[in-house]
């Protein structure tokens, strides 16, 4: 288990019963981990499970998506009271969010359109105080810091970003809504 470094932050700022939503899912294991260590009432899982020709995340790509999406709803069994899966593209699935969340947490495709298509769409439903963030920040994905970056600008907050655990040259990064 690796915890995402924005998961850790939340935890120690934030302990009280936590509504939020994970935008790529895959095989569920972030989202395991945030059940493991949030207080969460409600997480919104959003994942199309489609293979798309302009993601470049990885070899899992090639894996059968049904046979991903079988590993997660397997992984989010013990959470089926809590977990709310939203099944289809993340601009139309933030449109199926009718409350208020603490956090939002972007881990699907970190290609620079989409990354800031997604921040624009769920910075909208983030409560006053809440966070969103996500992987991918750094050198491997200049799309998604830049889309991060400039968002950040955009409503003059400071980004924070931190390494996923030592060696890794991945970051996530998270910003507070004012």
């Amino acid at each position: 288990m690796i915890t995402r470094p924005m998961i850790s932050y939340i935890l120690s700022t934030r302990r009280r019963s936590l509504v939020g939503c994970e935008v790529g899912v895959l095989f569920g294991a972030n989202a395991e981990d945030i059940l493991r260590m949030l207080p969460m009432t409600r997480l919104y899982l959003v994942d199309a499970y489609r293979n798309d020709p302009n993601y470049r995340g990885g070899d899992h790509i090639k894996i059968p998506q049904e046979e991903v999406y079988a590993e997660a709803r397997r992984r989010m069994e013990p959470y089926a009271d809590i977990v709310r899966w939203i099944i289809m593209d993340s601009q139309l699935a933030v449109l199926r969010i009718n409350e208020e969340l603490d956090f939002i947490y972007l881990d699907a495709n970190r290609e620079y359109e989409y990354i800031r298509n997604d921040i624009n769409a769920y910075y909208r439903v983030i409560k006053s105080g809440g966070w969103i963030g996500g992987a991918g920040y750094g050198t491997d994905w200049p799309g998604a810091t830049r889309a991060a970056d400039e968002f950040a600008a955009k409503i003059n907050v400071s980004i924070s970003a931190e390494y996923n655990y030592s060696g890794c040259r991945h970051m996530d990064w998270w910003l507070q809504k004012p």
